[in-house]
């Protein structure tokens, strides 16, 4: 990302009102144990490792949104067989 990294994107997300209650998901290339533990425990709720099967990241989804309070859109409800 030009203008920040990842890792300032996720902690604005995060500290900010309108938007700490949403569940994050992490897709990144980095799968350095640093990395994904500040990642883990700082900001993101589900931390995914490209290359990914499109049937892991639809779990990680169903299930990020099955434990937060947010409704998913119509489209990625049907995605992930709400």
């Amino acid at each position: 990302m030009p203008e920040e990294s990842g890792l300032q994107l996720l902690a604005k997300l995060k500290k900010s009102r309108r938007t700490q209650h949403i569940p994050i998901l992490m897709l990144t290339g980095y799968d350095d144990k640093e990395y994904r533990a500040l990642s883990s425990e700082e900001y993101a709720d589900y931390y995914i490792v490209k290359p990914s099967s499109p049937t892991a990241i639809s779990e990680k989804i169903e299930k990020a949104l099955k434990e937060s309070s947010v409704s998913p859109p119509p489209l990625l409800a049907r995605i992930c067989r709400w």
